[in-house]
């Protein structure tokens, strides 16, 4: 009995001793525009000081060593312009007071929008490619004597194109290789839908052209054949 009560004792002691090193959870300070300065914060109420200890590219090497953070009422800041590289930042620090240290770690990320992608948005894109294909099909389905019709639905086609094309740049600016593709892909879809306008484009001209020219070899027919 005895010995299972110095055991008992030795647990708690340690418990205790490992309670004031405490791990903060993992958190997610954002995202944020590439080049842009970004303000690492931390709740700091009631420590002395907290200090970084180092922040990560998203390959893993080091951005920034240890510093100490400024303190600002309850909370601790640090502005970090380190941000060239496109993708997941990881922030490492810990803070200090009487009774031990507190770690704490979390992640930022940085694209060339300053916006963040998610699943959704890729299903979302999917869903816009089908719908570009889907007016452009049914405005094929249409013959030239219903011109307006297949305009309309051309015209549909083209404008969710061009919100398809925006989607795309979001999701291009989560990393430097996506990026890179997606700037190649934004030009060719660029291109594809000036060539795909200036060929609507010319393609109403004549079919307007033809209709007036119609019009008018009817009023000349009714004219020179009058009844």
């Amino acid at each position: 009995m005895k010995s299972n009560n110095i055991l008992i004792g030795i647990g708690l002691f340690i418990l205790l001793m490992v309670l004031p090193i405490a791990t903060c959870e993992v958190q997610t300070l954002g995202t944020f525009k590439v080049n842009e300065a970004v303000e690492l914060k931390q709740i700091g109420a009631g420590f002395d000081n907290c200090t970084i200890t180092s922040v990560l590219y998203p390959n893993s090497s080091e951005a920034l060593g240890l510093v100490d953070m400024t303190k600002s009422g309850n909370q601790y800041n640090y502005t970090f312009d380190k941000t060239s590289v496109l993708g997941q930042y990881i922030v490492n620090g810990y803070c200090t007071d009487t009774t031990g240290d507190a770690v704490w770690s979390y992640d930022f990320m940085v694209t060339s929008t300053g916006e963040s992608f998610s699943t959704s948005q890729g299903y979302l894109i999917i869903g816009q490619l089908g719908l570009v294909a889907l007016f452009l099909v049914i405005g094929l389905t249409f013959d030239k004597a219903k011109w307006k019709l297949r305009s309309l639905f051309f015209m549909a086609s083209l404008l969710m194109g061009v919100i398809t094309l925006n989607s795309i740049r979001v999701i291009s600016g989560v990393s430097s290789s996506l990026s890179s593709m997606g700037n190649i892909g934004l030009i060719l879809g660029i291109i594809i839908l000036i060539f795909m306008f200036l060929y609507m484009f010319i393609y109403y001209l004549i079919e307007v052209f033809s209709y007036f020219k119609s019009k008018r070899e009817m009023k000349w027919q009714l004219n020179s054949n009058p009844v």
